[in-house]
């Protein structure tokens, strides 16, 4: 970090180009859906044995109560229902799952640019306003005139990038949970195929939701914080008082974006 603020303006200008952060993100999205097919082959094959567990289950308990012909039809009509609903679950619910995620995060977006923050938000966005804001604070830095102020600043920009760089891990972490937990969830679809098991597979749909909810609120707190950076950024003056509110303020969106999604993601799942 030291290294970067003595470069200036030339090594900042190379993070912001690379996006090395987002092609993070992206390298985990495709590999987690490489994975979809197998992990839907195994969970098929887990549904239908449980299936037929079940099936064979109902049977050997009609036949025990010597059950008359209106309830066996009945039962059959229940297991067929019960079956085809699980199983769409299994063939369509990552689908499902994946659009009300997708609509969340645009949802948020909106939000965000209505509040004065950016439409779409990702890790890189996240880390250059940090690096913009602590490039505003060395920008004016000059230890051959002022060592002792030169080096608040250069302590200050430092914590100011610290800050930002576990804002954008924790976002992160988010996405990263997101499409593990979509496509290495599948496999608990499987569990559809009994009545005793079923209730695995609807959390994934509860989780998965849940997920969304907790990038939603990341994304709107985000955005609100990127309103007043940007305005920060645009109008800046290194005066000492200045440099306390941003650092100040930054970690308290650290502390925003740290806690009350996860608050909220809890809510919704019940844990």
């Amino acid at each position: 970090a030291l290294a970067l603020l003595t470069y200036g303006d030339a090594a900042l200008a190379v993070i912001n180009e690379d996006n090395l952060l987002d092609s993070i993100v992206n390298q985990y999205r495709t590999s987690a859906s490489n994975w979809s097919a197998v992990i839907t082959n195994a969970a098929l094959w887990l549904f239908w044995t449980l299936a037929l567990i079940e099936i064979t289950w109902t049977g050997i308990t009609l036949a025990i109560r010597q059950a008359e012909f209106v309830e066996v039809m009945s039962e059959i009509v229940m297991r067929v229902l019960f079956i085809g609903f699980f199983l769409s679950l299994l063939t369509w619910g990552p689908a499902w799952a994946k659009n009300i995620i997708d609509s969340l995060g645009q949802l948020a977006g909106q939000a965000s640019v209505a509040g004065g923050g950016l439409g779409a938000v990702t890790p890189s966005d996240v880390f250059d306003a940090g690096l913009d804001l602590a490039d505003q604070m060395t920008s004016s830095i000059s230890f051959w005139d002022d060592a002792v102020d030169s080096l608040g600043l250069l302590i200050a920009a430092l914590i100011v990038i610290i800050v930002f760089a576990l804002i954008t891990a924790f976002l992160m972490m988010t996405m990263v949970e997101i499409w593990i937990v979509l496509f290495a969830g599948i496999i608990l679809l499987g569990f559809g195929g009994s009545r005793f098991t079923k209730d695995f597979a609807l959390k994934y749909l509860i989780y998965a939701l849940s997920v969304g909810l907790k990038l939603f609120i990341m994304l709107l707190i985000i955005g609100i914080g990127q309103s007043f950076i940007n305005n920060w950024i645009t109008n800046w003056e290194n005066q000492d008082s200045q440099v306390l509110i941003a650092i100040g303020a930054a970690i308290v969106l650290l502390a925003l974006v740290r806690e009350i999604p996860s608050i909220m993601q809890g809510l919704m799942s019940g844990m």
